[in-house]
C-alpha cells in the first residue's frame, strides 16, 4: 500500500489513489500435493491405476498444482488433466556426485496460467545412509523448482520443494542444511 505523508502533494495523492481504485484483484486457487508414486520402494498394485486416474481427475479443480513423488507413472498422473502448461523435472542429478540417485526429483507444477520461465537446484546435503536405517531418500534427486507464472500480466513465482524424509539425527541434518 502506500504511504501518504501530511506534505504529499495532492495531485500524486489522487494519483494513487485513482492506481488503487484500477487494480484488479485476480484470484487463484493453489493445490500442493505429496502424491506419492514412488518406483522403487512401493510395490506396484492394481489399484494404484484407478488412485492416479483419480487423482489427475481432482487436480482440474485447481488452477495451479504442485505435487511431489511422481517418481512413476506420469503418463497416468496426467492423463485427465486439463492444465494448458506443464512442468516437470524428470532430470536425475549426476551420479558421480553422491553414491547413488536412482530416479529424478518428482517435482511437477501444473498451471492453467502461463509458464514465463522454470528454475531447478538439486540439494548438496542429504543423509548418508540407506534403509531401512532411513528414509530411503538417498535413491531421489532432492531438489527445489521455481515456476515463473504470469497471471493477467502479474508475475507469480511458484517454489515446490520436497526435501529430505525421516526422523533420524542424519536426515534432520540434511533438511537444516537444505533450508539454507
Amino acid at each position: 500500500f502506500n504511504r501518504v505523508n501530511r506534505d504529499s502533494d495532492p495531485q500524486e495523492i489522487w494519483d494513487s489513489k485513482i492506481v488503487e481504485e484500477n487494480t484488479v484483484k485476480r484470484t487463484f486457487t493453489l493445490l500442493t500435493y505429496n502424491v506419492q508414486m514412488r518406483p522403487i520402494l512401493d510395490t506396484f498394485r492394481s489399484k494404484d491405476l484407478d488412485k492416479k486416474k483419480l487423482i489427475s481427475e481432482r487436480l482440474n479443480l485447481y488452477d495451479i498444482v504442485s505435487v511431489q513423488e511422481a517418481f512413476s507413472k506420469y503418463d497416468l498422473l496426467t492423463a485427465e488433466l486439463q492444465h494448458k502448461y506443464k512442468f516437470y523435472l524428470a532430470k536425475k542429478r549426476p551420479a558421480f556426485l553422491t553414491n547413488m540417485f536412482l530416479t529424478n526429483s518428482g517435482l511437477a507444477i501444473f498451471s492453467k496460467f502461463k509458464i514465463d520461465d522454470t528454475k531447478f537446484e538439486f540439494y548438496n546435503d542429504i543423509a548418508n545412509c540407506y534403509p531401512p536405517e532411513c528414509a530411503g531418500d538417498i535413491l531421489a534427486s532432492k531438489g527445489v523448482i521455481m515456476t515463473r507464472l504470469n497471471i493477467d500480466g502479474a508475475v507469480v513465482d511458484i517454489y515446490n520443494t520436497h526435501m529430505h524424509a525421516g526422523d533420524k539425527v542424519a536426515e534432520h541434518e540434511a533438511r537444516v542444511k537444505q533450508v539454507k
